[in-house]
């Protein structure tokens, strides 16, 4: 994450670093990235097959990137929310998909992508296509 310009995410309240999240500036707010391998077991059965078919094993690693805008009690925003924020989620996930096998999806019923190798060998639909929303990267 540090290629990216990216600091350990400090809670408001302790000062402390949070362990497994990052902070990226960017304009107006940061770009919050963080482990949420937690998640997995919260999301729905039909997000981790989708995520499994691509994977060709059930993901073992989630991580999540957002946008807050604003001062950190501010609203969060979809990741697309500007052309320059949208390039850098581009460049932090493809990142991750050229080290390890996986997938992005924006919590929606858009199908998933398949990152890095993965992406080479895909059929046609799960090429990578322009996706909104809050984004959860799945790996392992």
């Amino acid at each position: 994450m540090r290629q990216f310009g990216a600091q350990p995410a400090v809670l408001p309240m302790g000062g402390q670093p949070e362990p497994g999240s990052w902070t990226v500036p960017i304009t107006d707010g940061e770009l919050v990235v963080s482990e949420a391998t937690s998640d997995l077991q919260a999301m729905p059965p039909a997000m981790i097959h989708a995520a499994a078919r691509l994977l060709g094993t059930a993901p073992v690693y989630c991580l999540s990137v957002f946008a807050v805008v604003g001062q950190s009690t501010g609203s969060v925003v979809p990741a697309e929310g500007s052309g320059e924020t949208a390039q850098l989620v581009q460049r932090i996930v493809n990142a991750f998909g050229e080290r390890w096998p996986a997938v992005l999806s924006d919590n929606s019923a858009a199908p998933m992508v398949a990152l890095g190798p993965l992406a080479k060998q895909a059929p046609q639909e799960h090429r990578p296509v322009p996706k909104r929303g809050w984004r959860r990267f799945l790996g392992q």
